[in-house]
This record gives structure tokens, C-alpha cells and sequence, in this order.
């Protein structure tokens, strides 16, 4: 696992199956910081939504 600060935000690397999880359940975002493909496996965790 990985864990990095994004603005206010945090990035997490969690792994494909825990990231599609989460992200289906509104827990989190797909990490799209180039406004491309997101990034697979990492989720961004919003501290102000």
C-alpha cells in the first residue's frame, strides 16, 4: 500500500480489487491527476467532500 498527500486529498494505492470497490460504493475517486486515463489501483480520498 501506498499513501501520498494531494492537495487536500489523499492518494492511496490500495490495490485493483479494493480500488473498484471503493470507487462503486462512492467512497473514493479514480486518481485522474492528468485528466486522462485514471490511474489503475490508486483512489483519492477527499478530506473536504
Amino acid at each position: 500500500m501506498f499513501v501520498e498527500a494531494w492537495g487536500e486529498s489523499i492518494m492511496v494505492r490500495a490495490g485493483e480489487e479494493r480500488t473498484t470497490d471503493r470507487i462503486a460504493s462512492g467512497e473514493a475517486k479514480a486518481f485522474n491527476p492528468m485528466d486522462t486515463t485514471p490511474m489503475r489501483e490508486y483512489i483519492l480520498l477527499g478530506l473536504n467532500e
